[in-house]
């Protein structure tokens, strides 16, 4: 159902029905709890007829969007009975679909009763940006890092606490700071910062109760890069200055070590462990062996919470879950199901290849040819008890137009908690490690039919090759019958006119790399699937210690 904009006026105009505009009637209620919404954007579903509100039993639940914000001035309002009447009840639950009459976190609503007229008023999502600016999704990540270290701040520093998000976002010490990161990127925190101080609350809580309760003084420093000081904070970042120690260890790029994204930090003692990791760095040692002693030094850092780094996923449902990664010897040894995704450690080879998904179907959209998915599911599975099922989406970098490939799993039967993005090098590095080569260049596959038909990128073999590859190895075509028809709709996409081309150029990337993992020899396959989830997670003894907040 498509929405409809509209103001508070316009709604109260067209209510209709016996009873609604006189004094203390269903008009009256609705005036109010407009007010209370302090909001002049409102959105309707078109299905709204408009003659709603009347004594008629039976009517249709209708729904009111507006922000989040709004939407949670009327929930508190709610709370303290501000505006119950006679006119104005509670709906029973279950009576809507099983839905919670009242919902603070994702999309919060309410749902009201309004004489015989059920009402549900609920948030819609806003962009971020202010009005007439787009914000990259690289720069969104980046303020709401800074919003994260900001909050953690004010949190465990500064020992603030809020009831909700919107007391949160309402707060002076954080709209200051947290406004003018927003501004500072284009963005308004007034007006659009709704869904991301409900992350900065949730994120904020589940960290404190992880860290055992204690909201107070743990640390005084909260950095994220040089791009942007904090409040109070050390303009000479341990992020900035850690990245530029990595290439020493052997690693390329600071993510592929730890892939911490704030650092909170006892300053009284970080400059004895940066000079002992200079120390350690500047031996003739080699890089691994430097890697490790860093490593189990700053699992001690970790542990006594003098540098203590924290990877960062947007949340929008409470309680959010917080897994220490890397931090002792116990993870990489013993069972951690309790930490969250489950298993016995990193050191042991667990996991199972299960199965994989590779449509070549066709599916029609706005009158093109084009392959029914542009992605490629690749599970792994976790046979140890409570143990998840990973899957791997692998798909372009870009959604438009042609990209290399990214590799990131979530772990089903886990929240869906997103696990990040398992690094494209280290990825060919693993395949290399058994033999097989990956070219990552999206130019080195065909980008047009007779290039596919030539067998660019396939090693000379031609594409039938390794689509059979895949058909023996019982990988799911989608709609494609068999591999001869996969072959034959590439063949279709393949079709400048009509702007496909870059989905069948992504297709024969996925389906070289699912071609290379089958010529794995068998027995080595799964010791391959477990190390593409280490991989992604950035767990076992090559990487840093981390806390992650999902």
């Amino acid at each position: 159902m498509a929405l409809v904009q509209t103001t508070p006026e316009y709604i109260l105009s067209r209510l209709r029905g016996k009873n609604v505009k006189e004094e203390g009637d269903v008009y009256g209620e609705m005036a109010l709890l407009f007010n209370l919404a302090d909001d002049k954007n409102w959105y309707h579903q078109d299905t709204w007829d408009k003659m709603s509100f009347g004594k008629v039993k039976g009517k249709r639940q209708i729904v009111f969007k507006t922000s989040y914000a709004a939407v949670m001035r009327i929930i508190q309002s709610k709370s303290r009975n501000k505006f119950v009447s006679s006119m104005v009840t509670d709906v029973k639950s279950g009576e809507h679909k099983g839905e919670k009459n009242i919902k603070t976190d994702g999309k919060p609503h309410i749902i009201l009763k309004l004489g015989e007229q059920v009402v549900k008023f609920q948030g819609t999502k806003t962009t971020g940006a202010s009005k007439g600016s787009k914000i990259s999704a690289s720069t969104m990540t980046k303020m709401q890092e800074l919003g994260s270290a900001w909050i953690f701040y004010q949190a465990l520093n500064q020992g603030k606490s809020w009831d909700n998000w919107l007391q949160l976002k309402e707060d002076p010490d954080v709209t200051k700071v947290v406004g003018d990161i927003w501004s500072h990127y284009k963005g308004d925190w007034d007006e659009d910062g709704d869904e991301w101080a409900m992350n900065f609350y949730i994120q904020q809580k589940a960290l404190i109760k992880k860290l055992g309760g204690q909201a107070c003084c743990q640390f005084d420093q909260y950095t994220h890069s040089n791009e942007y000081k904090l409040p109070g904070m050390s303009g000479d970042s341990f992020m900035d200055w850690i990245s530029k120690r990595v290439p020493k260890m052997g690693i390329t790029g600071k993510d592929n070590w730890n892939p911490a994204d704030i650092w909170l930090i006892q300053s009284k003692y970080e400059e004895r462990a940066r000079k002992f990791i200079e120390k350690t760095l500047k031996t003739s040692l080699p890089d691994e062996i430097k890697r490790d002693q860093v490593n189990h030094y700053m699992r001690g850092l970790f542990r006594s919470k003098i540098i203590f780094g924290i990877s960062l996923k947007k949340v929008t449902t409470d309680p959010a879950h917080v897994v220490y990664f890397n931090h002792n010897t116990e993870f990489f040894k013993k069972n951690w199901v309790g930490e969250g995704y489950g298993g016995y450690g990193t050191d042991d080879t667990i996991m199972k290849y299960d199965s994989a998904v590779c449509k070549l179907g066709l599916s029609k959209k706005t009158g093109r040819d084009i392959i029914e998915t542009q992605d490629t599911k690749w599970y792994v599975k976790d046979n140890a008890p409570g143990g998840a099922t990973y899957n791997f989406q692998i798909k372009g970098n870009e959604s438009t137009d042609f990209s290399g490939l990214k590799y990131e799993p979530t772990a089903e039967g886990h929240g869906e908690a997103r696990l990040g993005k398992a690094t494209v090098e280290l990825v060919i590095a693993l395949l290399k490690d058994h033999g097989k080569t990956f070219d990552k260049s999206k130019d080195s596959y065909p980008k047009n039919a007779d290039e596919f038909i030539a067998g660019k990128g396939s090693d000379g073999k031609g594409w039938k090759h390794w689509i059979d590859i895949l058909c023996k190895n019982g990988v799911d075509l989608g709609k494609a019958n068999d591999c001869q028809e996969g072959y034959d709709n590439l063949l279709k996409v393949f079709h400048p006119e009509k702007g496909t081309s870059f989905i069948a150029n992504v297709k024969c990337q996925q389906i070289k790399w699912l071609g290379l993992f089958f010529s794995i020899d068998s027995k080595d396959r799964d010791k391959f699937a477990t190390n593409m989830v280490w991989t992604a997670m950035k767990a076992g003894r090559r990487y840093g210690p981390y806390a992650k907040i999902y």
